[in-house]
């Protein structure tokens, strides 16, 4: 908190701040109060949904981390809570890293004139990218390059989640902003239980096919670990699809 009071400085009186990144973060503020606008009126906008796709395909993976990555540690590499510590440690470090850089990169570009369509999409993209190396960790035999590799997928969520919540509030008035992403925060618990109740189910039947094998045997992760590579991806081609450019859409009264 003394860091942030120390950095922080409203954007108009920010060095960090071009003209043109100003003029953007304004060009909300002139709008009109209409009211609230319901949750059930944006989902008739193909924009909402398309944030609506990337949230139940994300949410899940990171719900996942979150709760099985201690698992795995213990599985893949007989470690006990005492061992892998340190190693969820350091997929904690990435994440908190991530959401600070991997969060402005979006600006980065917008500072060097990028339009706004090219530099979200980038960031969302770059970050999506970084996400695909979990893919590999159940075959690794280096615990700290697989925790690496975590750390690397964490801090691109973290990009990802504060680029895509600046996408949002491209797209949409302000008054509509917390309804979207609330409604799409909401979709990603649903679908994350659903996918967390498979996953289990996917690890205990690896467990019980294999023996005393599924230590060693990549398959023990495989396929919940190709998800978690692929599915940040899938997400930005869907938002891709259904957002073609980011613009601000016209709420229909």
């Amino acid at each position: 908190l003394a860091l942030w009071l120390w950095l922080y400085h409203p954007p108009e009186k920010s060095r960090r701040v071009s003209t043109a990144e100003l003029a953007h973060i304004h060009s909300g503020v002139a709008e009109t109060a209409e009211g609230k606008i319901p949750w059930t009126k944006l989902l008739g906008y193909r924009e909402a949904w398309a944030y609506y796709g990337t949230c139940v395909l994300v949410g899940p993976v990171w719900w996942f981390y979150g709760f099985w990555l201690p698992g795995f540690f213990a599985d893949q590499y007989q470690l006990s809570m005492s061992k892998f510590g340190p190693l969820v440690a350091l997929v904690g470090v990435g994440a908190a890293l991530g959401s600070v850089f991997g969060g402005g990169l979006s600006a980065w570009f917008l500072k060097r004139n990028w339009s706004v369509n090219r530099a979200r999409k980038t960031a969302a993209f770059f970050c999506a990218l970084c996400t695909l190396p979990v893919v590999a960790t159940p075959h690794l035999a280096n615990k700290w390059l697989a925790a690496g590799l975590f750390a690397l997928a964490a801090a691109a969520h973290q990009g990802w989640s504060a680029t895509m919540y600046s996408a949002v509030a491209d797209i949409f008035p302000k008054r509509a902003v917390a309804s979207v992403v609330g409604f799409g925060g909401m979709l990603a618990g649903v679908v994350s239980t659903a996918f967390f109740w498979f996953a289990s189910n996917e690890i205990w039947r690896r467990k019980a096919e294999l023996g005393a094998a599924y230590h060693t045997d990549y398959r023990t992760y495989g396929t919940i670990m190709m998800i978690c590579g692929c599915a940040y991806v899938v997400a930005w081609a869907i938002f891709h699809v259904g957002v073609p450019v980011i613009k601000p859409v016209k709420i229909r009264s």
